[in-house]
């Protein structure tokens, strides 16, 4: 009877062995180029991406006795150290050619609390299943309350016990009916803030069985102060024939036509990030190509945007400053 008991317990106890990780928000900016860094010193991980003038590439990297390293197969690697002096040089290793790039580093008020939860099972066959899962909330420490009630909407007013909550649920249902591997993974970003705008997204991978699973991508940009979440087509003249054939143009100019569906009658995309020096445009899978095309994202400049804004846009003072 004691085992029984003790073995019940160690059950229980291992079904919700959560992992919980925080990653602090770094941005390094460079002459040539800006990086995001999201780091972690508990799990030796980082993830971010690299702004480059025309151009954004996500990466994963690792790190180790504060020392970060990044490889993204389309733009190069670098090894970043002292990221926590104000001013600091990056050796990287770009086109093939090796160069130290000077960054000046913004300690951000921003992180990521990241809570995970992994199991298997058996089932016929001698089979085993997994059940994964790994959800984000974005965390910004900010005397405007403003922009507390947008961070608590983007997290969809999820907190650390709300996560627990929410994993353990999901957990309970795929251990009583599923029968395959079951993943969820998200993963939040920042990806412009200034006093007027923020403007936050979440990549989600879900898998539930079948062939593939899904990725999404979840965008919100904010005006902070009438904390209204912000709309392409309130923003643009995306009816525009000009606009229409520049976005075609962008996106023939990155894949041929045999990849896509009919590119003539485009559907514009409402997934939109603001950066640094332009917007980014997002299609999702199936949108407006097969799955094997993958995710289409294209950028405009904020220079090619200007004839194009509306009159009452809250983005059109992007386009002046830039």
């Amino acid at each position: 009877m004691f085992k029984k008991i003790a073995f019940s317990l160690s059950l229980c106890v291992s079904l919700y062995a959560y992992n919980e990780n925080t990653f602090a928000l770094n941005i390094l900016n460079g002459k040539e180029f800006d990086i995001y860094l999201y780091s972690s010193s508990k799990s030796n991980t980082s993830y971010g991406f690299v702004q480059a003038k025309q151009k954004q590439y996500s990466f994963w990297g690792s790190a180790k006795n504060d020392e970060y390293y990044i490889d993204i197969a389309d733009f190069g690697t670098c090894v970043l150290k002292d990221i926590y002096k104000n001013k600091f040089e990056a050796l990287c290793k770009i086109d093939g050619i090796k160069k130290e790039f000077s960054f000046l580093a913004n300690k951000s008020n921003a992180s990521i609390y990241q809570l995970s939860l992994k199991e298997q099972k058996q089932v016929e066959d001698n089979k085993n299943i997994e059940f994964d899962f790994s959800e984000d909330i974005l965390k910004l420490s900010s005397q405007n309350k403003n922009l507390e009630k947008i961070i608590d909407d983007f997290n969809e007013n999820l907190d650390k016990n709300s996560l627990k909550q929410k994993a353990k649920e999901n957990f309970d249902k795929w251990n009583k009916e599923d029968i395959s591997n079951n993943e969820f993974f998200s993963q939040a970003y920042i990806f412009y803030q200034d006093e007027h705008i923020i403007s936050l997204g979440k990549n989600i991978y879900e898998y539930k069985g079948g062939a593939h699973g899904m990725t999404n991508f979840l965008r919100k940009t904010y005006s902070i102060d009438d904390m209204k979440l912000l709309r392409l087509k309130n923003e643009l003249k995306i009816e525009n024939e000009d606009f229409q054939n520049m976005i075609k143009q962008k996106i023939l100019s990155l894949y041929n036509e045999n990849e896509l569906f009919d590119i003539k009658e485009l559907k514009m995309s409402e997934i939109f990030e603001v950066r640094k020096n332009g917007l980014v445009l997002i299609w999702e899978p199936y949108d407006i190509a097969p799955y094997s095309t993958g995710v289409i994202e294209i950028f405009i400049s904020y220079d090619e945007l200007k004839p194009f804004w509306k009159n009452n846009s809250k983005l059109a003072y992007l386009s002046k400053i830039k």
